[in-house]
């Protein structure tokens, strides 16, 4: 019974359900600062002031996406009420789908049996399960273009019908994440159009450009409002973003290999698993399948092409998931595995006595007090059982590495709860919430990102102080008439004092040497790398 339970795929069902559940659970934990607080204080917004139009950001006009994802977050959060869970439902239902369209879409072109493994393959790459309860953009982006490469491979091989279907998702892609989506379809579609030698009429193109005229209303309804809209989104964020010329330039840069070693480290050990998958296609030139090649060219078009560009962001490469599912499938389900399986145990060995090393002292990180509060040893411990007995039995490789990934997950999970404050400014809100009396003003002190769900938690907004530069707010400070209402200097706050009690939170320490210099008369609490001031006007 055991044995027909692992060979007829139901592990893997059970295994997928159990990485949905860990989903759910972990969308309860506090809002991180940096993107979460951003995006759930616009979807905040929303609901507060009926604004749906042009999204607002610390009562700041922000304009740097279209606003699908605020408009499904904002929704969320009013049926299911305030919370961080209902911010990210949006996120988390678009990885859910996103498992059960890739697991009917493989199940459609190949079999039930290999798309069982597809879906666990995707679901527990860690990827995907760092994404899936973030609330970004990315995750939503991924379903919908991945819909959208669905739906036109389902055109070309069974009904042109789908090409319509494939014209709505890529549509509702581009208002996730904007003109990346576009220009992706166009470096995967172009080149398989012309050597499959598709004709043009069969596309449907006349409803495809209906389709994105309807899409373009609210960027024509924005830029009538906003007259410097098109410039600043289309040009300084899309087109100049790819150069590395965007004003304010707050992207993280690489080298051109950036996602090579990326895909290699975070994606281990499914990422042997699909170079070697990628390395035997082309060996045995399966890319003259129409399958192959459309798959082949959706990963590399997204791979080259944010590889070229100058932003980095390990979440870049989601819209690519299901190809790197797929080669990986194709390795378990077409090659033989006794390599892996030795590449598995010595990767768990060396794991394990890493861990060990950490411990003593010998290896150290760059924040080595937070790595020392986990237990390595006990979780490094448990992945090394776990290949270790897929390498003794020489089975179980695709089980024992999503076990292993769970491990994962629940070290992440557990690396963010022991230092939660250093993530999240829920606690330190939360106590300012109760402590902070009437007719006090809330003041972030520069940069804004690092205690930005602050402004959620509060449900207030805040003045920004010695942060005249911030890249969050930079556009909308530029729509501003009068700066000095959200933009103060440390020496307006003696001004602000003869009317108001003040609050500083912040994670730099020399507003703290500032006041003392001063001789303001303040109270101070720490939240992890958190300061929270109480300068009352009396």
């Amino acid at each position: 019974m055991l044995k027909a339970f692992f060979k007829d795929g139901k592990i893997n069902f059970v295994l997928v359900l159990i990485y949905i559940v860990l989903i759910v659970l972990f969308a309860f934990r506090p809002l991180s600062d940096n993107n979460e607080g951003l995006y759930a204080d616009i979807a905040l917004n929303m609901v507060k002031t009926s604004n749906f139009l042009i999204p607002h950001l610390d009562g700041v006009v922000y304009l740097e996406q279209p606003p699908l994802l605020y408009w499904l977050s904002a929704l969320s959060l009013k049926l299911f009420g305030i919370s961080e869970f209902s911010a990210r439902v949006p996120v988390i239902l678009s990885g859910v789908l996103l498992i059960v369209f890739s697991y009917l879409f493989s199940k459609k072109i190949f079999n039930k049996f290999f798309a069982t493994f597809v879906s666990l393959v995707l679901v527990s790459q860690i990827c995907f399960d760092t994404s899936v309860s973030m609330l970004m953009f990315d995750m939503v982006l991924t379903l919908f273009f991945s819909l959208a490469m669905f739906s036109f491979y389902m055109g070309y091989k069974y009904s042109d019908k789908y090409y319509r279907l494939f014209y709505v998702f890529l549509a509702v892609a581009i208002f996730t994440k904007g003109l990346v989506a576009f220009v992706l379809s166009c470096l995967i579609l172009v080149p398989f159009i012309v050597i499959k030698k598709i004709k043009l009429k069969d596309l449907h193109l006349l409803f495809g450009v209906l389709t994105f005229a309807i899409l373009s209303i609210w960027f024509v309804a924005v830029s009538i409002k906003v007259p410097s809209f098109f410039y600043y989104y289309f040009i300084n964020n899309q087109v100049l973003r790819f150069f590395g010329h965007m004003y304010p330039n707050d992207t993280i840069t690489g080298p051109i290999y950036f996602y090579v070693i990326r895909l290699l480290v975070c994606g281990f050990p499914w990422s042997v698993l699909l170079f070697y998958g990628i390395y035997k296609i082309f060996k045995m030139k399966l890319y003259k399948d129409d399958f192959y090649l459309y798959i082949l060219l959706w990963f590399f078009a997204i791979f080259i092409f944010f590889s070229l560009s100058s932003g980095k962001a390990n979440y870049y490469l989601l819209p690519a998931i299901f190809p790197i599912a797929f080669f990986a499938t194709y390795t378990i389900m077409n090659e033989k595995l006794n390599l892996f399986y030795y590449i598995l145990f010595f990767a768990g060995l060396a794991l394990f006595i890493g861990s060990i090393l950490v411990k003593l002292h010998y290896i150290m990180f760059i924040n080595n007090t937070y790595v020392e509060k986990l237990p390595l040893i006990l979780l490094s411990f448990i992945i090394f059982v776990l290949y270790f007995i897929a390498f003794y039995k020489k089975k179980y490789l695709v089980e024992s590495i999503a076990l292993s990934n769970i491990v994962v997950m629940l070290s992440i999970f557990l690396y963010f709860s022991l230092n939660v404050n250093d993530f999240t400014s829920k606690y330190a809100s939360l106590w300012l919430k109760e402590t902070m009396k009437p007719n006090t003003v809330f003041i972030q002190y520069r940069p804004f990102w690092r205690t930005s769900s602050s402004v959620f938690y509060l449900g207030k907004d805040s003045l920004l102080l010695d942060d005249f530069d911030d890249g969050d707010l930079f556009y909308g400070m530029t729509l501003l008439k009068n700066k000095n209402e959200k933009f103060i200097k440390k020496s307006d706050l003696n001004l602000l004092l003869e009317k108001h009690n003040i609050t500083i939170i912040s994670q730099k320490k020399n507003i703290v040497d500032y006041l003392n210099k001063q001789r303001f008369n303040y109270r101070l609490k720490r939240f992890g790398n958190k300061l929270v001031i109480l300068i009352d006007k009396s």
